[in-house]
């Protein structure tokens, strides 16, 4: 099978397997199984300790992170590693009947995760098969990161981060239309719970409206995402952004 029917084959069966960000386990074990079959032994590393301890660890639910892992290949080599990482989570695809039955639409194959970042995933298959079939010997270690959880918090590259430390550097498999970006920010989400009475509108003066306090908090987070604009403008490495930060009330 050529190169282009082996990737749309693998790619078609991994969008296939649902993957949002907490339910990895079975597109993990499927890019586990293929890379064994492969020749390689991946690893299982789990956070760990260090990384629920660490300051930038975001709790997510349910609350038994250290129960899941990343997948991790190393290839051998001399000197400091170089880092390939891309992730296995996705987010939800609610309302969209055919997101886990993938198709091909002219030169593209549609369905959740195919472009964020399945498609990366299959990428880095085909480099670890094309590297065994050549028999090619590397100048420098080079490992490949599976992580979990991306799409929030990103507590999977954390882990990995704080487990690579003697690493010559990284590069990120995102979608980018075949750009490089060599700094990016950061993702939080996160959830304010705001609490109202409810009454009559007969009797408004005794209520508590709800929808009007998260109008107040729609206008302080307006006001701290300036802020953070003001702050990042000409910051090293994000001079090239228009909007290098960006601050998002998604759902009320």
């Amino acid at each position: 099978m050529d190169s282009l029917k082996l990737a749309e084959s693998w790619l078609s069966d991994l969008v296939a397997l649902p993957s949002v960000t907490g339910e990895e386990e079975t597109a993990l074990a499927w890019v586990e199984a293929k890379l064994i079959e492969l020749g390689y032994a991946p690893q299982r590393l789990p956070l760990g300790a260090d990384t629920l301890a660490h300051e930038a660890y975001r709790p997510f639910e349910p609350p038994s992170d250290w129960q899941r892992a990343n997948l991790v290949v190393k290839l051998p080599g001399e000197g400091a590693p170089l880092l390939l990482n891309t992730h296995l989570d996705t987010v939800p695809a609610a309302g969209w009947e055919e997101a886990f039955t993938p198709r091909i639409v002219g030169d593209r194959l549609i369905g959740r995760g195919a472009s964020d970042a399945k498609g990366q995933v299959v990428t880095l298959l085909l480099v670890a098969a094309a590297l065994k079939e050549r028999g090619l010997a590397l100048e420098r270690p080079l490992e490949f990161h599976f992580v979990i959880e991306e799409e929030v918090g990103g507590n999977g590259a954390l882990a990995l981060a704080l487990a690579s430390k003697d690493a010559s550097g990284c590069v990120v498999l995102e979608p980018t239309g075949l750009s490089i970006h060599p700094s990016n920010r950061g993702a939080l989400w996160f959830k304010y719970r705001l609490e109202g009475k409810s009454v009559h509108m007969g009797r408004i003066q005794e209520g508590v409206n709800a929808i009007e306090k998260a109008w107040l908090l729609a206008e302080s987070l307006r006001a701290y995402w300036e802020a953070l604009l003001e702050a990042s403008r000409g910051y090293p490495g994000y001079e090239q952004y228009e909007v290098p930060v960006q601050v998002n009330l998604g759902t009320i």
